[in-house]
Order: C-alpha cells, then structure tokens, then sequence
C-alpha cells in the first residue's frame, strides 16, 4: 500500500524489492556463486550480490529492482515502475510530488554511460596489444583480468567520429561490486580520459582487497597493473587504483576498519603532485593508531615506465620483486 503524500518512499518500496525474487518473477533462473548468485542465458550473464547487479555479457549493471527491470525487459523507467505494481503517473496524481522531476533531470548513472557505447569484442585485440606489447604488461594478467570482466574494451570514437577504442577498467569496492570505471584510449599520450561513477568507494583493485595485508595506492590502472607485475604477483596484496593523485580517505579508512594490522603503501608519481598526494594521505591518518602507512614513489615518473625500463633491460616482463 502506498503511503500518502510520500511518493518517494512507495518509489524505493518498488526499488527495494529483493532482487533474487523480482529475477525469478522476470523468468531467469540462477545458480549461487559464493555469496552472489548468477543468471545465465543467451542474452544475459546477470551476478546479483545483494541491492547490486552486474551483467558481465553486456558490461553493465545497477542497484535495486526497478534497475534490473530496466534491464531485462529493455524498457524505461515508467515501465519498470509499472511492471513492478503502479506507474509513476498514477504515484504523481495520487500523493503528487513536491517537485515535478523530468526524465531528463535524473542523474544518469555510470552504468548507463558505459552502455552508449558498450562492450566491444571486435576492439578487445587491439586493446590487448595496446596493454601488453605497448605497456608490457604480462599477457597472463591482462587475460585474467578480461575474463574476469575487469578489463574490456569499449567502441569508443573521437571527436572527428573515427573508432578509437578506449579501455575499461571496472572500479569495485571493498565487498565487490562495481560502482564506477576509468576509461582512456590506446594511445601513447592519452587524448581521451574519463572517470565515471563512484571513485571515492570503488577502485580498480587488482588482487583480493578484502584479504590482503599489504595494500598500495596508485595513480592509474596501468599502474597499478605495472606495479602488480613488478612485484611479483603476491597473492597476499592488493593495488589500487585512486584514479588521481591523491588516496581517498574513504579508501585509507576502510582498510583501516576491516584490515588494521596491513601495510598501506602510497606509490603515487614521483612528481610534486605525487608527493603532496603523500602528505595528504599522512595528515588524513596521522591520528589513526597503528594504521602502518609508507611512502614508495618510483624512481622514474610512474610504475608503468620502472616496468618498461625493466623490459628493456631483460627482454621479457620481470618478475623482479619489490618487497614493502
């Protein structure tokens, strides 16, 4: 029953309805997966943890299940309200909003703007090449992490309207969902940037968050990847990507929280930026007992350039390790 004069909150009744039931009712059929629980079709690959959803044939996800009908069915969201139990019109001329909120001033979400352009299989070679044979990155890391849906290429076009794919890197947060993604093209000197969603809670992570003792912020993806392989791929940390050259305090408190006893190391640039990024990350934590931050800028300007110098030095990807 809605609740007079209080159209929102019949809004989030719908939103919140468990979203494991609203998949069964949409006649998709799942297998539990850990914590999560995932719906496999011919259309769909759908992991549902929680409020969240993600979609890893299609690149997208959402929270709540007015989202997942939106999804699904390919429709709107009037439709979605409707098909879940009453329209937004009907809500709007029974209770009537405050404010009249049109379609068009609702904040598109980052899961929306991954789909304008969506998930290119055609552009992911070019996009590997890039990683691996521009960056030296090891080949291994980057295919584990595209079939983990981490990495994928999109079919981005520049401003003249030319296929100029871009790489996708998924920021997750601390219990893994995805909540926002870095974007960049497969040049040398990036033309085209953009970071989308929640990068203050969610990071590109490559390793286990959750269960390492020896953390490390970076500046970008490609750092973090070059980082990871510089260190030997120990399953014991975890990199991170701040999409920036500062740390989030979000990020520093809730490894703070949930890990107290890890290392937390800041590799930002080895550029001013990158060290007043260090100094922030201290004054935020200064206070925090116990909390074992350290500094380790790179000798060069970034991570990706130390990998590449090691490249050349050895002909193939180190697997020389920096210990913390």
């Amino acid at each position: 029953m809605l609740i007079k004069n209080k159209p929102n909150e019949a809004i989030d009744r719908l939103r919140n309805l468990p979203l494991n039931q609203v998949a069964g009712q949409l006649g998709l059929t799942g297998k539990r997966e850990g914590g999560a629980v995932m719906y496999r079709d011919k259309k769909f690959a759908i992991n549902i943890n929680g409020e969240r959803f993600f979609d890893h044939k299609n690149g997208t996800g959402g929270g709540g299940a007015i989202d997942l009908v939106k999804h699904i069915r390919g429709c709107d969201f009037n439709a979605a309200v409707a098909w879940l139990g009453g329209s937004r019109e009907q809500i709007e001329r029974q209770y009537s909003f405050p404010v009249a909120v049109s379609p068009k001033e609702e904040k598109v979400s980052f899961e929306t703007l991954l789909t304008v352009q969506g998930r290119s299989k055609k552009a992911w070679p070019k996009v590997r090449k890039y990683l691996i044979d521009g960056r030296h990155l090891p080949s291994k890391l980057v295919d584990e992490l595209h079939e983990q849906g981490l990495i994928y290429a999109n079919d981005h076009r520049n401003y003249e309207g030319y296929p100029a794919p871009a790489m996708v890197f998924l920021h997750r947060s601390w219990s893994g969902h995805v909540w926002g993604a870095s974007l960049r093209d497969c040049l040398p000197q990036a033309v085209f940037r953009q970071t989308l969603g929640d990068k203050k809670n969610a990071w590109f992570t490559v390793g286990n968050l959750a269960e390492a003792n020896w953390i490390t912020a970076v500046e970008s993806p490609i750092d973090a990847l070059s980082y990871y392989a510089i260190t030997g791929q120990s399953n014991k940390q975890a990199v991170v990507s701040c999409a920036g050259n500062y740390v989030p305090l979000e990020l520093m408190r809730t490894v703070y929280s949930n890990r107290p006893q890890s290392l937390f190391i800041v590799a930002l640039d080895n550029d001013a930026a990158g060290e007043k990024g260090y100094q922030k990350a201290w004054e935020d934590t200064a206070e925090w007992t116990g909390f074992n931050l350290k500094n380790q800028p790179p000798k060069l300007k970034d991570w990706n350039l130390e990998l590449r110098q090691l490249y050349v030095q050895n002909r193939q990807t180190p697997a020389m390790r920096i210990t913390p």
